[in-house]
C-alpha cells in the first residue's frame, strides 16, 4: 500500500554507530519513552509487516516513521508502508508527532516475515 508522496528531510539524519562516546548529555537506554520527546528511543519488531516491502529493505537503512490515519507507520523512500508501531510505543509516538516532532527508524534485523526497528528522534 502507498499511502502518497512524503518528503523526509534526509540531511537532519545521522546514523550514529562507532565505539566510544564524544561524551556530554545523557544517552536514553533502550525502549526509553523518555519524559520528553528528543529522548524517546524505541526497539520493536513492526507489527503486521509487508512481505513485499521487506523484500526492498536491509539492515542498517534509515527509514522515515510517520503519523497517519491514527497509526505510527515506518515507510520507505517511495512511501510504501514497511509495517507499524503499536502498544504504548505507538501512544507516545503519536503524541510527540502530532506535536511536529519527527523520528526515524533504523532496521536491526530482518528474519523471515518480522523486522525488528530501533525508533529515535531526528
Amino acid at each position: 500500500m502507498h499511502i502518497g508522496r512524503i518528503v523526509f528531510v534526509k540531511q537532519n539524519i545521522k546514523k550514529m554507530g562507532g565505539s566510544g562516546s564524544s561524551g556530554g548529555g545523557k544517552r536514553p537506554t533502550s525502549n526509553s519513552l523518555g519524559k520528553d520527546c528528543d529522548d524517546i528511543v524505541i526497539i520493536a519488531y513492526l507489527q503486521s509487516p509487508s512481505a513485499t516491502a521487506l523484500s526492498r529493505i536491509r539492515v542498517g537503512i534509515l527509514l522515515p516513521v510517520i503519523y497517519f490515519e491514527k497509526k505510527v507507520l515506518v515507510i520507505n523512500e517511495d512511501s510504501e508502508i514497511i509495517g507499524a508501531i503499536g502498544g504504548v510505543n505507538m501512544a507516545k509516538l503519536a503524541n510527540c508527532m502530532t506535536k511536529n516532532h519527527q523520528y526515524f527508524a533504523e532496521v536491526l534485523l530482518i528474519v523471515g516475515g518480522k523486522c525488528k526497528v530501533k525508533i529515535t528522534h531526528i
